[in-house]
């Protein structure tokens, strides 16, 4: 899709080929660890793109349950 509707000169192969001249083991490190983990072959405890969600995730539980009253309400808790 940003393909289709990116600005001149501005397409993802022409980024990814700036970016390799200037920071090529980043460059190649970063696409591959975005298609090991599109196809499943890292494992979830090496996989930086599942922690990071992972870290989100035990954030939003952490503190959802510290808040004071929850986020659904039973009807008659709410009538006492």
């Amino acid at each position: 899709m940003w393909d289709a509707l990116c600005p001149p000169d501005e397409m993802l192969s022409d980024a990814s080929r700036r970016y390799a001249k200037t920071h090529p083991l980043l460059t190649y490190w970063v696409i591959g660890t975005v298609v090991l983990h599109l196809i499943g072959r890292l494992p979830h405890a090496v996989d930086p793109i599942h922690l990071v969600g992972e870290g989100f995730r035990w954030t939003s539980l952490r503190f959802h349950l510290r808040s004071t009253r929850p986020a659904c309400t039973p009807a008659r808790a709410r009538a006492r």
